[in-house]
């Protein structure tokens, strides 16, 4: 670099203008006006290049001041991609902390469908004990007579239809082919109506409602 020889360099021009101002004075007093003019010259040739060599010197501060400048741009755009990291790492963590917990209540919701089957199956065999079928639906009564609309004016009317419970149990294994249906169908029978719907809905609806619990956090887990 240029200011490593700066020292030097400085040295050099002083002792060649000492040397010059030493020569002009002695040619002064020696009446040689001639070489006098010519030392003169000298010294201002060697004005001339101090005046560059200066000039030179102030364009290379002008750049390592610019460089300061690109080295102080170049640290804050380091701290700033530094934050940055940390940011995403915060994010990354707040990421991984939601996908636990997503984790945690998909499992919760296993859980509770394996707890609503088994609370279905147990309904279902505490069902299968009375001389009645198992599988039933409750509509509402749409046929409703004005006598009941009378009756139960502020009440809603639901009928209980039983459900035929057939499959591939039901298929015969040989033999001519049925023309019954095998599939769950409803039951010949007309049904019954339900007088005392609360009282009904009190004794079987957590059957009805453990299913329909099965149904939706089945059908978002899946």
């Amino acid at each position: 670099m240029v200011f490593q020889n700066t020292k030097p360099r400085q040295q050099q021009f002083m002792q060649r203008m000492e040397s010059t101002v030493h020569s002009f004075e002695q040619y002064i007093r020696d009446g040689q006006i001639m070489q006098a003019k010519v030392v003169q010259q000298e010294a201002e040739s060697i004005k001339k290049e101090m005046a560059q060599y200066y000039g030179s010197l102030q364009t290379e501060v002008a750049k390592n001041t610019t460089l300061q400048n690109q080295v102080k741009e170049m640290v804050a755009a380091s701290e700033k991609m530094t934050k940055r990291i940390l940011e995403l790492q915060e994010a990354q963590l707040d990421t991984d902390k939601m996908m636990l917990l997503l984790q945690q209540q998909a499992l919760d919701r296993l859980a509770l469908i394996q707890s609503k089957a088994t609370a279905i199956l147990t309904q279902t065999y505490e069902l299968h004990e009375f001389p009645i079928p198992r599988l039933f639906i409750i509509l509402p009564k749409e046929d409703i007579t004005k006598r009941e609309k009378i009756g139960t004016m502020f009440v809603k009317r639901f009928r209980l239809y039983f459900l035929c419970e057939c499959g591939e149990h039901t298929r015969p294994a040989d033999g001519p082919p049925s023309s019954l249906s095998h599939d769950i169908h409803l039951a010949r029978h007309e049904g019954y109506d339900l007088d005392r719907p609360n009282e009904f809905f009190r004794k079987y609806g957590s059957y009805v409602l453990a299913l329909l619990q099965m149904l939706k956090y089945g059908v978002a887990a899946a």
